[in-house]
């Protein structure tokens, strides 16, 4: 493990790596940004092969991969829990030749021991069920009624599920990712050199902040956290807990994304505090009438001609207004496109799947 503050360690892993391939895949449309600035974090490379290997697996492959990638219960991914404690971390074909070998029961087990069960003891290690005694324990998980069906016939065919499942991510891993070529150590080491100096300051605050989470104090500050870097997860984030460690799987562009974020925020701060002003407000009101010159707005507003220059430069300076010189008078005309860019930004921001516009 590589050090990165204490108690927070960074693990570079080409595993991790193939299965978040795989999770990118089949979720890709979610995992890319839906902010206005979002084009600034599109990945050219990553949309090439996102498109390139569901072409290469085909729609039938397409489906079987979405059964253990579904963002509901991400069954594929929580699987990467187990392959850490058993150290399956630097090579694949280890990871493959594990998954060969492994019981279909214990595969399956580690699909359902990242469902969130009400009886939190009816998936463990030395836990003994069958199909049907299942069946009435998944009504009562979180699961969707199409994820709970998924999860009983899992369950129902332990071989069929384990046999499909190494068939996917094998041929998966020989028909797409072995062929894509990306200096992933390099994008890893970067990411590790980012990661501490993040950590340089507190840390409960910058771990909630790269997580999007709110963890609680015990668990924000006992439990040892590792990082995975991951090239495919981009500006996305993933925690995978177990007993001991939190391990969070870290997209590369995680940590600009959220400083351009932050950003964002606090430009858009600044400029609702410019609009607090009455005055200001009622500026605007009057140039979507019609453009005027200062000594207008002065008129209408009753305030002088330096007040009013005042308001109108600062609202010129945040974009919102445009100064037109006509030899010795100044014209101002609103900009609406400013203004609908700035409400959409602060509806991507307060309501992330805000319709804002269509």
């Amino acid at each position: 493990m590589i050090p990165i503050a204490p108690s927070i360690y960074a693990h570079i892993s080409p595993v991790f790596e193939w299965f978040a391939a795989m999770y990118r895949v089949v979720n890709h449309e979610m995992l890319t940004p839906s902010v206005p600035n979002a084009a600034a974090f599109a990945s050219k490379d990553i949309d090439r092969f996102v498109k390139e290997a569901r072409q290469a697996i085909g729609a039938e492959g397409l489906k079987d991969l979405q059964l253990f990638f579904n963002p509901e219960s991400s069954m594929g991914i929580y699987l990467l829990k187990d392959f850490y404690i058993k150290g399956l971390l630097h090579d694949i074909q280890a990871a493959i030749h594990e998954l060969e070998h492994l019981p279909a029961k214990d595969l399956l087990n580690a699909f359902l021991r990242c469902v969130k069960w009400e009886d939190t003891d009816v998936i463990d290690e030395h836990s003994e069920w069958d199909a049907l005694s299942l069946l009435s324990h998944i009504k009562q998980s979180t699961l969707s009624e199409e994820e709970q069906w998924k999860v009983f016939y899992f369950a129902h065919d332990e071989e069929g599920t384990k046999r499909k499942f190494l068939a996917i991510v094998t041929q998966f891993y020989e028909t797409v990712y072995a062929a894509f070529s990306m200096p992933f150590e390099t994008i890893h080491e970067q990411t590790v050199q980012q990661l501490r100096h993040v950590f340089e300051e507190e840390r409960a605050h910058n771990l909630n902040a790269l997580l999007g989470l709110d963890l609680d104090e015990k668990m924000n500050m006992e439990l040892e956290t590792i990082f995975i870097p991951s090239y495919f997860f981009h500006t996305s984030s993933m925690l995978l807990l177990n007993d001991k460690q939190m391990l969070c799987i870290l997209g590369a562009n995680r940590q600009a994304y959220l400083q351009a974020k932050r950003n964002q925020s606090q430009q858009i701060s600044d400029i609702f505090k410019l609009l607090a002003d009455e005055k200001r407000i009622k500026i605007i009101q009057l140039l979507n009438q019609a453009p005027r010159y200062g000594y207008e707005l002065a008129k209408e507003i009753e305030l002088t001609n330096s007040t009013v220059s005042h308001h109108v430069n600062a609202l010129s300076q945040a974009g919102l207004v445009k100064a037109t010189r006509h030899e010795n008078r100044v014209m101002y005309q609103v900009q609406p496109e400013q203004i609908e860019r700035l409400l959409e930004e602060l509806s991507s921001l307060l309501l992330p799947h805000s319709r804002f516009g269509h």
